[in-house]
């Protein structure tokens, strides 16, 4: 059975502000609809999670295993994003190379060194000629 993500942001925002009213606000939710997301999903892990008083909320050993657990998920999810946003800001370059050159350089260097640019740049286009030369 998955966790829910809207249970799981609940919970964090539970423990990190220590405020059932707080969290409520930073969701965008009522806290009837938050007090509900905790007891669901302390009831999906059989388990309580939050330590209530009248003055503050605490987490039990268990709500502490499972905060750690939301911020590795926040952690990775952040990672994510900045690969997939970084990957789809950098400038994609486009055009021709054109090179000429000794057939035994263009193998052994030439197309070695330009494999990584030439992956990474699929709108380019590698125009490539051996030359030799004509001792008479």
């Amino acid at each position: 059975m998955p966790l829910s993500s809207d249970e799981l942001e609940a919970f964090a925002h539970i423990a990190r502000t220590g405020s059932f009213s707080r969290a409520a606000k930073l969701l965008h939710v009522t806290q009837s609809a938050v007090s509900q997301r905790i007891a669901h999903l302390e009831q999906t892990l059989e388990t309580k999670l939050l330590l209530r008083d009248h003055h503050k909320i605490s987490l039990t050993t268990a709500g502490e295993e499972l905060l750690r657990y939301c911020q590795f998920h926040e952690q990775l999810e952040h990672d994510l994003l900045q690969k997939f946003v970084a990957k789809n800001h950098q400038k994609m370059l486009n055009g021709y190379i054109r090179i000429a050159a000794f057939s035994s350089v263009m193998q052994s260097a030439v197309m070695p060194a330009l494999q990584p640019l030439l992956i990474s740049q699929p709108n380019l286009q590698l125009e490539a000629r051996n030359a030799e030369v004509d001792v008479q």
